[in-house]
């Protein structure tokens, strides 16, 4: 059996979002999760080091480190939920000790948190302004056709044709008596 920092907060959580299923445009998508009252964000799930892990964490993590679509799946299904919580807290309970043994000070930990931070800041950015970037990349049909009519010439090649190999016939060669 896997040992986990918060197995003992999971057996007693209740399973928040699961309801019925309610119809959805797309059949391969679970329905939605319902909208979840504010005190059950509040929830402690977990203390680790006396620290709270509340409801509104976990679902942050789950936001931020799984796919859209299978979020809700997490949330409706108490297995999935389980097991997702035991992820996170595990994740917690090891970058905790981590930084307790100091692994965050090290020089390559501090590259690679660089480089992370360089990623996501620059995936932020572009998202902050995909519509500002999307605005100025569409071109019209007709920058589109003069762009055309300005660079014919390199962008239409005149069909040519090139032999690599030609096999000639000689009259009277014995390989080939009928050709030639």
């Amino acid at each position: 059996m896997r040992k986990s920092a918060g197995a003992f907060a999971v057996c007693s959580l209740p399973v928040v979002g699961a309801s019925g299923s309610s119809p959805t445009p797309d059949a391969r998508l679970p329905p939605p999760p319902r909208a979840v009252p504010s005190s059950a964000l509040d929830t402690v799930l977990a203390t680790l080091n006396g620290r709270a892990i509340r409801e509104a964490d976990f679902r942050r993590y789950l936001a931020e480190a799984h796919p859209v679509e299978t979020v809700a799946s997490i949330t409706q299904t108490p297995a999935d939920r389980k097991h997702a919580l035991l992820e996170y807290l595990d994740f917690i309970a090891i970058s905790a000790k981590a930084h307790r043994e100091g692994v965050d000070r090290e020089p390559r930990v501090r590259k690679a948190t660089e480089l992370m931070e360089m990623k996501l800041l620059s995936q932020l950015m572009t998202e902050r302004h995909r519509d500002q970037l999307v605005r100025d990349s569409e071109v019209s049909e007709e920058e589109v056709r003069r762009h055309y009519q300005r660079r014919k010439r390199e962008l239409v090649e005149e069909p040519h044709f090139y032999a690599h190999h030609l096999l000639v016939y000689v009259r009277g060669n014995p390989a080939f008596p009928n050709q030639g």
